[in-house]
């Protein structure tokens, strides 16, 4: 039949079949991509809220780090400051070893002059002169300076014990404990 009809008109026929078979193909592949992008769009729509979700996660997590970071110089700092404060509080004064000498003096010994000084973080021996009313006294207060757990020995020169009364004398004591200069 298709030999019946005029070459004119089976060129138009041609045209419009394969027209008609483009434009079915068209509006199918439009179909499938419509439908694709109605199945896909759920999944697109999820995806990209979870990746905005972790991205302020990660950056709520990376502030944290340099808080935290900041915080633990901070608390490094601190340990310092405290640790310096725990030193400075150990520290053996002047000031409590002239107390400590003045507290074991007697009645009868009396003390005009402590010398004090530091060397190479320790105390270096200290020099205490004064005046005892007799020999009794002066050796009694020795031994109280030995009993003195913070005090290591005492010399104390036989020619302060030359005379009966009124002995003006001259003690050495070597410190035990070391300080922190």
């Amino acid at each position: 039949m298709i030999n019946l009809i005029p070459p004119s008109a089976k060129k138009s026929i041609k045209i419009e079949y394969w027209v008609r078979v483009l434009s079915v193909w068209l509006l199918i592949w439009s179909l499938v991509l419509v439908a694709s992008v109605g199945i896909l769009w759920p999944t697109y729509t999820l995806i990209n809220s979870q990746v905005g979700i972790y991205e302020q996660s990660a950056n709520d997590v990376s502030k944290q780090v340099s808080d935290y970071k900041v915080i633990s110089k901070e608390l490094i700092r601190s340990s310092q400051q405290a640790k310096l404060i725990i030193n400075e509080s150990n520290k053996n004064t002047f000031s409590e070893y002239i107390s400590l000498f003045e507290s074991l003096q007697s009645e009868g010994i009396e003390l005009s002059k402590i010398e004090l000084s530091v060397k190479e973080g320790e105390f270096a021996p200290v020099n205490i002169i004064g005046t005892a009313s007799d020999r009794r006294t002066l050796a009694g207060y020795r031994d109280r300076l030995l009993e003195s757990d913070k005090i290591d020995t005492v010399d104390l020169p036989i020619s302060n014990l030359a005379q009966d009364k009124e002995i003006k004398f001259s003690i050495t004591v070597n410190i035990v404990k070391k300080i922190d200069v």
